[in-house]
């Protein structure tokens, strides 16, 4: 899961602003979550400036209990976390090539 730098208008407003830095950055599914809370304009994504390996049910869990259940279970419907990018997809299947027909002679 990726991190990121954020700039979070509280409540839309420009006089009270949180800055998140690399020393302190948020989830990429926590913008979708701060854009519930204070607002859709609300959140300037800044750069990526890391990476942690977290389950979607543990980003959930970890949202929930900074954000509360409520605005969670809307953004992210379901017990396991739907709709969270956890950036850990596995790799894609190489596929195999189908054998050719074998083509009846027509002599």
């Amino acid at each position: 899961m990726d991190l990121v730098t954020a700039e979070i208008l509280i409540g839309g407003d420009l006089r009270n602003t949180v800055f998140k830095n690399s020393t302190n950055p948020i989830t990429v599914p926590e913008i979708e979550i701060l854009k519930a809370v204070h607002g859709e304009d609300s959140v300037k994504v800044g750069k990526e400036c890391g990476h942690v390996k977290r389950t979607a049910k543990a980003e959930k869990a970890r949202l929930a209990e900074r954000y509360g259940m409520k605005v969670v279970d809307h953004v992210y419907p379901g017990v396991n976390g739907n709709g969270i990018d956890t950036g850990t997809d596995p790799a894609p299947k190489k596929k195999t090539p189908k054998p050719k027909p074998k083509q009846e002679s027509l002599i």
